[in-house]
């Protein structure tokens, strides 16, 4: 709820807790989930490297879904976010997302090029 309410006052001096939330990977699954929704919402451009860097991280069963753990469901809904979240952020994350292209990590960059698709839309 906490998340959500400073989504919603827009105060960019909230990005750093929240994206503090967002990368403790001890932190509730809903909590980053929403962290990274509401880095979105906050509109401050330095949470696009922290939004970035959870497309960065491999899937626990790589690429496959079919069958999917417990694991890969979790880091799918982390990711899911936050795509949304550098959706949100737009323009303002374009940048970084077009230079994460030049990555060698052939995954990474699938789910870059797949979040730009969506901000081109």
């Amino acid at each position: 709820m906490a998340l959500s309410g400073l989504a919603n006052l827009r105060d960019p001096s909230a990005a750093q807790p929240v994206i503090e939330r967002l990368l403790d990977e001890a932190e509730d699954d809903y909590v980053r989930e929403t962290a990274a929704r509401t880095l979105g919402q906050l509109r401050d451009g330095r949470s696009a490297e922290a939004l970035i860097s959870i497309l960065r991280v491999p899937y626990p069963q790589g690429r496959r879904f079919d069958n999917r753990s417990e694991d890969q469901e979790r880091a799918i809904g982390l990711k899911h976010a936050a795509r949304q979240g550098l959706i949100a952020l737009g323009d303002t994350a374009r940048p970084q997302l077009v230079a994460a292209l030049d990555e060698p990590d052939s995954d990474f960059v699938a789910e870059v090029h797949q979040t730009l698709e969506y901000l081109d839309r």
